[in-house]
């Protein structure tokens, strides 16, 4: 094995122009396709420097056998084309110079093809977006000015990052409004098959809670200043097979919210009557657990407090009782008990809340 110091140099200068052979050919691949007309004439050059160099190289070898020192020597001596023109003032300059040359072509390719890969990622957003777009419109019967308005931009757009780039966001946006349209179309036709038996429920609702106001107003006062909403009101449902959804939006959206208000009316009647009937009740518990509290304390009858529970009891168990009457009378009742016997001992007994006779 040639272990000379003209050989060791050999083999560090082949490995260079191998490495420099496939960066060589890959770039010269990609500039055919994505280089500039500079990138053209540099990639022509370092050919033209590259042979030189082989040459040299092979020169070198040839002259090894022979004598080392001219080996040697002609690594320093100007490297020239097959015209004779200087190429690089010696070897070592030749392959730095050509090193240079490909650094730079890498680098622009790789500016040139982000942006390249920037633009065929637009273009493709793009195309699959307003596609869906395109076919949502037709489907939706709306927005389909705005989708040929933006194929016509695309078609006029130049390969541009920037116009493409905006194009794709105004055709995502597009995109976007047209699904969410999509979804709420869904989900309002998706209602439609329950809308008979909610009318239904909503009727039955109805009935209860005319039923429950009616009892309530016979039963206390004040009651609530609300009137039970009639579900007949809403009318039949909306036809809407015939038109297009904008059309169908516009009778079917305001139908189905007037159908939860009515539902959401309903159990806010419900709701308040029932809280007067409650707090009757609630005051007929209080007064007599109180009552029941005296009569622990042998206070029963007490004339102190009898006057003050029958007043309360009057009114209690009138039809319709006075609500604004009779809170201030049980609580005179339940403070002047308290007040008779000194507040309640660990021994008293707890008092019973529950009303003692049957609600009228």
């Amino acid at each position: 094995m040639n272990t000379s110091p003209t050989a060791q140099v050999l083999a560090q200068w082949d490995d260079w122009s191998s490495n420099c052979t496939d960066r060589l050919f890959d770039l010269d691949a990609r500039v055919a396709t994505q280089g500039s007309a500079d990138d053209r004439l540099d990639i022509a050059a370092v050919f033209v420097a590259r042979k030189a160099i082989v040459d040299r190289i092979e020169a070198m070898r040839a002259a090894q056998g022979r004598d080392e020192r001219t080996a040697t020597a002609l690594a320093a001596q100007p490297l020239l084309d097959e015209q004779g023109g200087l190429v690089a003032n010696d070897l070592t300059a030749g392959a730095t110079l050509v090193d240079a040359v490909l650094g730079r072509i890498e680098g622009h390719l790789a500016v040139t093809e982000a942006r390249e890969g920037e633009i065929a990622r637009s273009i493709a957003t793009a195309t699959a977006d307003l596609a869906e777009a395109a076919a949502l419109a037709e489907s939706l019967g709306q927005q389909a000015k705005q989708v040929a308005e933006l194929h016509d931009r695309q078609a006029a757009t130049a390969r541009e990052a920037v116009s493409l780039t905006a194009l794709a966001v105004d055709a995502h946006a597009l995109l976007v409004g047209l699904r969410a349209a999509d979804a709420e179309r869904t989900r309002v036709l998706a209602a439609l098959p329950d809308v008979p038996a909610k009318l239904t429920a909503l009727r039955t609702r109805e009935t209860v809670v005319r039923a429950l106001v009616d009892e309530v107003r016979t039963k206390v006062v004040p009651v609530p200043n609300l009137a039970v909403p009639a579900v007949d009101a809403l009318g039949a449902t909306p036809s809407v097979d015939a038109l297009p959804w904008p059309a169908a939006r516009a009778q079917l959206e305001p139908y189905l919210s007037r159908l939860d208000r009515v539902g959401a009316a309903l159990d806010e009647v419900e709701r308040r009557f029932r809280t007067a009937l409650e707090r009757r009740n609630d005051l007929r518990g209080l007064l007599q657990a109180y009552r029941d509290k005296a009569d622990a304390h042998r206070l029963g009858e007490d004339p102190r407090l009898e006057p003050k529970y029958q007043a309360a009891r009057d009114v209690l168990w009138s039809a319709p009782c006075d609500l604004e009457v009779a809170a201030p009378l049980v609580t005179a009742f339940t403070d002047a008990v308290n007040a008779t016997i000194g507040g309640t001992s660990a021994t008293d007994p707890m008092p019973d809340m529950s009303p003692k006779e049957d609600a009228r």
